[in-house]
């Protein structure tokens, strides 16, 4: 099951790196399809092994948005930070 993840992270970092070096933007569509892809494998993993695996999946999920929404409102996120470099 982890080699399944790893190759599909994988396959997913590559697709996005193209488009990245394409076209300078990563589509939703990657992010959002890899968002399903782990918690759709995370819920075939607690059923097969009975544990609680999607639970620890639902909580670092809710983590992460917990610090990117703090990481927008403090205005720190990417290069969009407190300081503004647009000296021409």
């Amino acid at each position: 099951m982890l080699w399944i993840s790893i190759i599909i992270a994988l396959i997913a970092l590559i697709i996005g790196s193209i488009t990245d070096i394409r076209k300078r933007e990563v589509n939703d569509y990657v992010s959002y399809g890899l968002i399903i892809i782990s918690f759709g494998i995370s819920i075939i993993y607690s059923i097969l092994t009975g544990t609680f695996y999607i639970l620890q999946t639902i909580m670092g999920f809710r983590n992460r948005g917990r610090n990117s929404l703090c990481n927008v409102l403090l205005r720190s996120n990417g290069g969009e930070g407190i300081v503004n470099y647009s000296w021409a």
